[in-house]
């Protein structure tokens, strides 16, 4: 018997006019899909959802609220607000691979981790974990709350509060040595840093720093990709945007390339066309000592996965 109380946020529980734990737990995967559903490209991420997990019906939601676990539809949507966000990418020095996933299993639940009996505070809280399809990739989600933010509504001239949840993902590669992932909704890098410290103490992984993306890394990432779409370069005394988005156009062919002599200059940031399964996925790459990527659409889980791993090739990080 599950403790639901524990596992689902009380203002769903009170919402759902129902004491029946099956039909509890239905109705609030459904509220969490719903959610995924009224957003931008949401719709079209649910059916692929249901592609890949083989679920159809008229009403994919409900196919998938009777089909998924609780855990794996909070794996969803958590990947579905911070997926198309920026990445970092970590590489952890020090770590044992069985100690690691036997901590996995033991804390792994079908209803997610039991956190929803009290508030969940600033303080990063673990709340899922999901061993992802081909079980070398852990997906580990940490909410925290964040203050009040204020702001003047200008039609009815009110002040208005709301309190965002912060979500911190962080998908674990094993495949490649040992690379982590963290993208990010509403989180400060102090959560993030705090984050780091709960998931190094409780997996045991050690020796954890951030991956640098270099000018070298971007040149490189310029030559191999089929299109660039933007570039961000840097002089002693200006900075040069150059952006072209006819699906036809290539900044690389531009001729002010040439006049304006960009090769000289450094990559700040980089917007590129790669192919990965014969499929284009447009990915912006930004200079610095904590590099960033970023997928410019919303891909499941899996999709994305297979982009990262394109991209690690790309920059020099695997074979």
């Amino acid at each position: 018997m599950v403790e639901l109380n524990k596992h689902i946020p009380k203002p769903i529980l009170e919402a759902i006019k129902s004491t029946k734990e099956e039909k509890v737990l239905v109705e609030a995967k459904k509220r969490y899909l719903e959610q995924i559903e009224g957003r931008w490209g949401g719709k079209s991420y649910l059916r692929q959802c249901g592609s890949f997990e083989k679920i159809s019906g008229d009403n994919i939601i409900e196919s998938l609220a009777n089909s998924l676990s609780l855990s794996k539809v909070y794996y969803i949507i958590a990947n579905f607000f911070t997926c198309a966000r920026s990445h970092y990418i970590l590489k952890c020095e020090k770590y044992e691979l069985d100690d690691f996933k036997t901590k996995i299993l033991n804390l792994e639940n079908d209803n997610g981790l039991p956190i929803w009996e009290k508030k969940i505070s600033n303080s990063p809280t673990l709340w899922n974990i999901f061993s992802e399809y081909d079980k070398n990739h852990f997906y580990i989600t940490y909410l925290h709350s964040n203050p009040k933010t204020t702001f003047f509504d200008p039609i009815i001239h009110e002040f208005k509060s709301y309190e965002a949840t912060g979500i911190i993902n962080f998908r674990i590669h094993i495949d490649h040595s040992v690379f982590i992932e963290v993208f990010t909704r509403e989180s400060t890098n102090d959560h993030i840093t705090k984050g780091f410290s709960n998931l190094s103490k409780k997996f045991n992984l050690n020796d954890i720093n951030f991956i640098e993306i270099t000018h070298e890394n971007i040149e490189n990432f310029d030559r191999l990709v089929k299109k660039v779409s933007h570039e961000v370069r840097e002089g002693e005394e200006t900075t040069i945007y150059l952006t072209r988005v006819n699906d036809t156009k290539d900044t690389r062919n531009e001729i002010m390339r040439a006049e304006y002599a960009l090769d000289d200059r450094e990559f700040r940031k980089e917007h590129g066309i790669i192919e990965v399964n014969k499929e284009d996925y447009n990915i912006g790459l930004t200079r610095g000592r904590k590099g960033r990527v970023r997928i410019m659409r919303h891909l499941l889980p899996q999709e994305q996965i297979s982009v990262m791993h394109e991209v690690f090739k790309i920059l020099g990080w695997t074979t």
